[in-house]
């Protein structure tokens, strides 16, 4: 797991940071993907976590710049 666990203490209203986590089989990363989003994330401490792939960090940016735009159109029932 990469994080930066000795690290200073985030503020409670920062914005979210990212944890990579690698897993020695694909299938066990699958498994908890999948039951992950079936139960819509999971919570810790009263805040939610999102799990994702790892995808590169031009992906990573590209949906970011999307995501006010698709949330919109979710609001629209577009």
């Amino acid at each position: 797991m990469s994080s930066s666990i000795g690290g200073p203490q985030l503020p409670r209203d920062a914005p979210s940071c990212s944890i990579i986590i690698n897993f020695l089989s694909f299938k066990t990363k699958d498994i908890i993907l999948c039951k992950a989003w079936q139960n819509k994330g999971i919570s810790w401490q009263d805040k939610h976590i999102n799990l994702d792939h790892n995808y590169p960090a031009l992906i990573l940016k590209n949906c970011r710049e999307y995501s006010e735009i698709r949330k919109t159109l979710k609001e629209n029932k577009v």
